[in-house]
C-alpha cells in the first residue's frame, strides 16, 4: 500500500465491491482491492486513498484553517484571494460531507492529511 492516508471498507459480496470501486473511481479516488486483514476468503477489503480525494491546494488551505487563520490571512499566505480561499473550503466541505470548516479540519486531522 502507498504510504498515504486511507479508509478501509470491508464488503462480503463481489457485486457490492464492484459497484463501490466503480463509484469511488468515478469520484477520482485511488482504489486498491486486497484480501481482508483477518484472512476471510469470502470478503475483500477496499482501500480508498483519502489523499486522492482532496487537492494539494485544498489540503494547504485546510492546514492554514487548522492554524486558526482567517480567509484573508490564508489568502495572503498562499497567494489567493479571500474569495478563492472560501471556494476551496466550500469544495472541501462538499467533498467530505461536512457542514463546517471546523468539522473539515477535524476530519483532515483524523485522516492524517494535516498535522
Amino acid at each position: 500500500m502507498p504510504d498515504r492516508p486511507q479508509v478501509q471498507i470491508t464488503c462480503a459480496h463481489s457485486l457490492t465491491i464492484g459497484k463501490l470501486c466503480e463509484l469511488f473511481e468515478k469520484q477520482g479516488f485511488g482504489v486498491n482491492i486486497g484480501p481482508t486483514s483477518n484472512g476471510h476468503q469470502d470478503k475483500i477489503d477496499v482501500h480508498i486513498l483519502v489523499g486522492d480525494l482532496l487537492s494539494q491546494r485544498e489540503i494547504a488551505v485546510l492546514q492554514c484553517s487548522a492554524d486558526h487563520a482567517t480567509a484573508i490571512e490564508i489568502g495572503q499566505q498562499l497567494g489567493l484571494s479571500p474569495g478563492t480561499v472560501r471556494r476551496y473550503l466550500d469544495s472541501v466541505r462538499k467533498k467530505i460531507g461536512v457542514p463546517t470548516t471546523v468539522q473539515a479540519v477535524v476530519w483532515a486531522l483524523r485522516h492524517g492529511l494535516i498535522g
